[in-house]
């Protein structure tokens, strides 16, 4: 694959509270993974596209487009914040 896609891609520098965040959330799948490989992990992974999307500063209208089953009103979705 070619350098210039990657270079696109646009990526977020995070402060350490984000980042923990994130990896708090990981490591929650991975221990329930490692417990049963069949664990669902279906809520903890929505919440980790969540907060990618407010990462990225996405609108609710944007999010839909990229997930039209998306489980979260309008309303709750704008008072997300990552902690």
């Amino acid at each position: 694959m070619r350098k210039v896609f990657f270079e696109l891609v646009p990526v977020r520098k995070v402060d350490k509270r984000i980042n923990n965040a994130f990896k708090k959330l990981v490591d929650r799948i991975l221990a329930a993974k490692a417990k049963d490989p069949d664990a669902d992990t279906t809520a903890l992974e929505a919440e980790i596209d969540v907060m990618v999307y407010k990462l990225y500063e996405l609108t609710y209208k944007e999010v839909l487009v990229i997930d039209p089953e998306f489980g979260m009103s309008k309303k709750e979705y704008e008072s997300f914040e990552i902690k």
